[in-house]
């Protein structure tokens, strides 16, 4: 993907030579050479004023059209692929210069080697008219979304007298997923979400779309949802709700993952942050695994949550996405996964926001049942299960503290129902 950057500024640095005093200083020197009749002094004074006035110009008409583009083969991955980065930089005028190129290296990707680089750099020698191009492979390692850029780009003279620098944002994400890990042979009532097909009513209700799928050549052309075929490069179909279809809705507390000290104003021990941040992850990488599973099965889901996961525009709001199937809302749904902050440790956090409570009552009449996850029982679970009602299925899955059973329904821990080890 080509997608050029625009500069947002500019700042310059230069040597002696292109310094306005000593530009000042040459040319004093030349003209009392010149009155004394010293010609022994007045042509190296020529020669440094000469100098000092091109470095100024060749320096001013070195950044102008310069064209700098970032192109990732890829801006959604997972944990442990690589992606392949290009950078290009394009002299389009006469004048050649020397660039130098400075981008921070995005934070949960590393680059090839032993050791870590945090900022990647490169120089390059540009002539008149010409294009390099510069590869790096960065590794993903963690679960995120990082910034590429901005890069800074300095362009002066070939003798490194000066450069003017100007720095490139590039408008896009690159978002690693959560790990996808392997399911255990699950047994009854798990296998009812995760490893059953649903039921399918023989007649689809268009008025209900439900997301898309790979085109199978079937159904008629009119089904083709031509933007989802552009952006994932395979010819999607729309797909639409049947007259019955499983819904399921996970209920992520992440709440319950906030590790508190045991007395007030004493520090949260270290062994506490990383447990609890620990079982944040895992239960991310749950959370995906359960719902490729479903996505399998053709069955709906949706999630709602009290986490925090700040948009592009760098706003937090509360994860809520509404049901819906397919590979494009599984997109989605990873996406919401792989922004989502972990909880700050310290101190007691505010209330669980409303819209919490208010989706948890919604979807004990929209949905045919909710799988709650949370760091162990708690009141978090408690609610929940008060909202669903009795008629409604609803499993526990806990990163510790599990019990066969909680409030009369199935729980288990996130252990007992995936790999810890990475699905290949």
């Amino acid at each position: 993907m080509n997608i050029k950057t625009s500069w947002q500024g500019s700042a310059a640095t230069a040597s002696i030579f292109s310094f306005v005093p000593g530009f000042l200083i040459a040319g004093g020197v030349l003209f009392f050479a010149l009155v004394q009749a010293d010609f022994s002094l007045a042509l190296p004074a020529a020669g440094v004023l000469l100098v000092s006035f091109a470095a100024r110009v060749w320096i001013r008409l070195a950044s102008a059209r310069i064209s700098f583009a970032m192109k990732p083969d890829r801006e959604r991955l997972f944990p442990g692929e690589r992606l392949e980065l290009e950078i290009e930089l394009a002299n389009n005028k006469f004048l050649p210069v020397w660039v130098t190129l400075e981008l921070p290296s995005p934070r949960h990707l590393e680059t090839e080697g032993s050791q870590e680089e945090e900022v990647l750099r490169s120089g390059l020698r540009l002539l008149s008219w010409e294009t390099r191009r510069r590869v790096w492979s960065l590794a993903a390692k963690r679960r995120g979304v990082s910034a590429l850029g901005p890069a800074l780009v300095s362009a002066g003279d070939l003798l490194g007298l000066g450069t003017r620098t100007k720095t490139c944002a590039w408008p896009r994400e690159i978002i690693v997923f959560p790990r996808r890990l392997r399911m255990l042979s699950l047994s009854l009532p798990f296998q009812e979400y995760f490893g059953m097909h649903a039921a399918r009513g023989p007649v689809e209700d268009p008025a209900w779309y439900a997301g898309t799928r790979d085109y199978s050549g079937t159904r008629p052309a009119k089904n083709i949802h031509w933007k989802a075929s552009a952006r994932l490069g395979v010819l999607q179909e729309k797909l639409y709700e049947p007259t019955y279809h499983r819904k399921v809705l996970f209920v992520f507390d992440a709440e319950s993952y906030t590790a508190l000290p045991a007395k007030e104003g004493e520090a949260v021990p270290e062994a506490s942050r990383e447990e609890s941040t620990r079982d944040f992850e895992r239960m991310l990488e749950v959370l995906g695994t359960l719902a490729a599973a479903l996505m399998e099965t053709g069955a709906a889901f949706g999630l709602v949550s009290d986490a925090l996961c700040p948009r592009q525009t760098g706003m937090p709001d509360a994860a809520v996405l509404s049901a819906g199937r397919g590979p494009e809302h599984l997109g989605v749904f990873l996406e919401m996964l792989a922004r989502m902050e972990v909880p700050v440790y310290g101190f007691k956090t505010a209330p669980r926001p409303s819209r919490f409570s208010a989706a948890l009552r919604e979807a004990a009449q929209a949905y045919t049942g909710l799988v709650y996850c949370g760091a162990s029982p708690g009141e978090g679970a408690r609610e929940a299960a008060r909202e669903a009602g009795r008629r409604k299925k609803i499993l526990f899955v806990f990163s510790r503290g599990a019990e066969s059973f909680f409030e009369d329904r199935p729980a288990c821990r996130a252990e007992d129902i995936c790999f810890a080890e990475e699905a290949q």
